[in-house]
């Protein structure tokens, strides 16, 4: 409610309930990267950057370009790194448990392939199809992070296989 007409305002009045002193509150930034330091408390796969890699534009896939991005419970972006397994399962495959395949990453291939420009934000990885490509419209990618710490994050995404 406003003050009546007329009545002074004090420009040092706090709302109520308002702590006095300083305050804890931090304000979110998603654009903020904070050093890691064992902070990830989960991890999203970055939609507009994962993809099925069609380098020669023949229409099918050579492989898959997958981008997550480890995140502190404030969703601010932590580069750490941890060892990485990607699996990859086919949407026509007659078993959808089974993966089509899978890869193994390092931490220190995945610390060095982590990305924190405007552009490019956080674990970058290109990985070719290892055998057979998928026959499906669509590919299930999971993404699994293992943190120096030992905890395990884990996320996925389908996304178009063409």
């Amino acid at each position: 409610a406003l003050p009546p007409a007329g009545a002074s305002i004090d420009p040092q009045a706090r709302p109520l309930g308002a702590a006095s002193g300083p305050t804890t509150t931090r304000r979110l930034s998603l654009e903020q990267t904070v050093p890691g330091d064992g902070g990830a408390t989960h991890i999203v796969i970055n939609d507009a950057r994962t993809a099925c890699l069609d380098a020669d534009a023949d229409g099918r896939s050579e492989g898959l370009i997958v981008v997550f991005e480890p995140r502190d419970a404030d969703s601010r972006l932590v580069a750490c790194g941890g060892d990485v397994a990607v699996a990859a399962f086919d949407s026509a495959a007659p078993d959808a448990n089974a993966a089509l395949c899978g890869w193994q990453i390092p931490a220190a291939d995945a610390l060095r392939n982590f990305r924190r420009t405007s552009r490019d934000r956080g674990v970058q990885l290109t990985l070719p199809w290892p055998g057979p490509v998928p026959a499906g419209d669509h590919v299930r990618v999971v993404v699994r992070m293992t943190t120096p710490e030992g905890g395990v994050l884990e996320t996925d995404a389908t996304i178009p296989a063409r």
